[in-house]
């Protein structure tokens, strides 16, 4: 059974975030209009708010988000599959 509101889409795009005043850099996995999967090394804990830079040739912009999920993967499993942590945006 599907729980999200919004159907996400595989998208690829880097961005930075900030958790806990440290800025940290990964990539989009998919998207929706209401929030994303970030993979990356570094993973904040669920409930933490997050600030989401996304950038481009074309446009630069600020997300507010927080942390609804995070996917914690064995170093040994991350060449097949990778950790990170999904967010929902704030309006």
């Amino acid at each position: 059974m599907e729980r999200r509101k919004h159907r996400r889409q595989s998208r690829r795009i880097l961005v930075s975030f900030w958790a806990g005043g440290k800025k940290y850099n990964g990539y989009t996995t998919n998207i929706s209009i209401d929030g994303m999967f970030i993979a990356t090394g570094h993973l904040a804990a669920k409930g933490t708010n997050v600030q989401i830079e996304v950038a481009d040739k074309e446009w630069n912009f600020v997300l507010d988000a927080v942390v609804v999920r995070t996917k914690q993967v064995p170093v040994e499993m991350r060449r097949i599959q990778q950790g990170g942590f999904a967010v929902r945006f704030l309006a």
